[in-house]
């Protein structure tokens, strides 16, 4: 029941930012991408951070431990939806631009600065707290 709940908001923040950007296959600013794939999806799955806070402080029981990692994995994909669209956009732009060592240089340093972002944004939490910062 938890992890259809997980899901389900989830899957509805994905929906949300999906709509925010209008389906546009056009490319789009770097605000509007951090917005997009940070901002928005944070703020619309805020509602699962009491929940998974509690997950994590039951986690000493086996069962809490695979809950955790399946609303992870859930996690994941959704965000992954979102990102992949936008990535690949970015870098099918650099390659209408630019020569090859040029395309990969600028298509490494993108993603790095994606990592970056995500690691700065979904990462950066008070010791002990998985969900502090993602949600």
């Amino acid at each position: 029941m938890i992890r259809a709940h997980v899901l389900s908001v989830l899957k509805s923040s994905t929906s949300q930012v999906q709509t925010a950007r209008g389906g546009s296959k056009s490319a789009i600013s770097e605000g509007v991408e951090a917005s997009i794939i940070y901002v928005r999806f944070k703020a619309a799955a805020s509602e699962l951070k009491p929940i998974l806070e509690e997950i994590e402080r039951r986690s000493s029981r086996k069962e809490y431990v695979q809950l955790l990692l399946e609303c992870h994995k859930i996690y994941c994909e959704q965000r992954l939806s979102l990102v992949k669209g936008i990535i690949s956009e970015r870098i099918s732009e650099y390659s209408k631009k630019e020569t090859l060592p040029s395309i990969t240089r600028s298509g490494c340093a993108y993603l790095m600065q994606v990592i970056v972002r995500i690691f700065i944004f979904c990462f950066r939490k008070p010791k002990g707290i998985t969900w502090y910062v993602i949600l």
